[in-house]
């Protein structure tokens, strides 16, 4: 009786090694990490070679920066992000990398916050007049800092102040937050009547320090560029 061998050829039916699937779903995140990253240095690229100020966002370092030709002004930390997307957009898309390879341009924002503060200051009429006159008192901004940025190809942005724990703060946040949703409404309705074009279905949410904040907002020029990470 001949003596029986096992064959370790392995047919398209058997099931794949769990330690296979693993290396290649990680592989594959690789892979479309490393592609999303060259979009994003790809985006930053064209954006320097503007001579405009424009936006970097990174949800993966979690900052949010401001650039001129590729040299950076000044970098903001995230202290509380989230966004949603909806399914049925991201999947129309296609490529993620695609979507992130070109800069963004912003079509229109609102704010709490005038873009520059209004200061009325009488003027001296000699120079005697000048040194009599009192320092100037900078007003004081108590407004919360929330605005919202609406940019081409179905992404929008609301970025505010971190709020302090208090009850009076925490009040105006509920406040604000109805107010930021009303803004936010109001304006994709408006949108959509005069461009006849979808709302936004990328919608991302930013939370910074005051100071930061009211930098990014009042530093953005009109059509300002983004190139995004995420």
């Amino acid at each position: 009786m001949k003596g029986e061998t096992s064959s370790s050829v392995r047919t398209s039916m058997d099931p794949v090694p769990l330690e296979h699937a693993k290396a290649t779903r990680e592989l594959l995140e690789r892979k479309n990490a490393l592609e999303i990253e060259q979009a994003f240095l790809q985006s930053r690229l064209k954006l320097a070679q503007t001579d405009s100020i424009f936006l970097v966002i990174d949800l993966v370092d979690s900052t949010v920066s401001l650039e001129i030709k590729g040299v950076e002004l000044r970098r903001c930390k995230v202290l509380r992000s989230s966004l949603k997307a909806e399914g049925e957009f991201m999947g129309k898309i296609g490529s993620l990398s695609d979507w992130l390879s070109a800069p963004f341009v912003l079509q229109q924002e609102h704010a709490t916050i005038p873009k520059e503060p209004i200061r009325v200051k009488e003027a001296p009429k000699n120079a005697a007049e000048a040194d009599l006159m009192p320092p100037e008192e900078v007003p004081v901004e108590d407004d919360v800092v929330s605005f919202w940025l609406y940019f081409d190809r179905n992404l929008s942005f609301s970025v505010k102040e971190i709020q302090p724990p208090s009850f009076g703060d925490r009040f105006r946040k509920v406040f604000n937050k109805v107010r930021e949703r009303f803004h936010f409404e109001l304006t994709e309705l408006g949108l959509w009547l005069r461009l006849k074009t979808p709302q936004s279905q990328v919608r991302i949410s930013l939370e910074l320090s005051r100071e930061d904040a009211k930098a990014v907002y009042r530093a953005l020029p009109d059509q300002a560029g983004l190139a995004l990470r995420i």
